[in-house]
């Protein structure tokens, strides 16, 4: 797994993160020990240092989210 970012905060329309560097519209995230949090819905900021939106997975209750709030995020490293 690489790190790609950090969740900051939630919106009515999913969760916010910092990205490190840009990622793929669609890519999966996830956060080391808990599973996939969800995808990439839309990117938004600088090209240097971007902010995803995601939407959440669908087995991860809203109630969960505050509990991820602050944890870093990665991708699966593909070969």
């Amino acid at each position: 797994m690489r790190r790609v970012g950090r969740l900051l905060h939630r919106t009515p329309r999913g969760l916010v993160a910092k990205l490190e560097s840009p990622q793929k519209l669609g890519e999966v995230l996830l956060v080391r020990g808990r599973g996939e949090v969800g995808r990439i819905q839309d990117l938004f900021g600088p090209v240097s240092g971007p902010y995803a939106l995601i939407r959440p997975s669908k087995g991860l209750e809203e109630k969960r989210w505050e509990d991820l709030l602050g944890k870093e995020l990665y991708v699966e490293v593909r070969k």
